[in-house]
């Protein structure tokens, strides 16, 4: 479970390079990616993209919980919880 929970992570974590990029092998990963998406709420897909769909660096747990008025290991459970929402809706794919 562990090292699935880290490859799916993948998928988030690349979201905007591989959305901008031409290989077969993204875009089979994006499909994954947004079919599990779907399953979630509007404020649960915008809590991840906030999170991950950046060019360059991603911000920290820090940074993000300042933006939704929490404290760092608030915003870091609610971050895992939403993650492993989406990861059963991928794994069920």
């Amino acid at each position: 479970m562990h090292t699935e929970k880290r490859l799916n992570r993948s998928i988030l974590i690349f979201w905007y390079k591989r959305t901008h990029s031409k290989r077969i092998s993204d875009r089979t990963k994006l499909k994954e990616l947004y079919t599990g998406l779907a399953k979630l709420t509007e404020y649960e897909r915008t809590f991840l993209y906030k999170k991950y769909y950046h060019e360059r660096k991603k911000p920290t747990d820090k940074t993000m919980g300042e933006k939704y008025g929490l404290t760092e290991q608030e915003y870091r459970e609610a971050r895992i919880s939403i993650e492993d929402k989406l990861y059963k809706a991928i794994k069920e794919v």
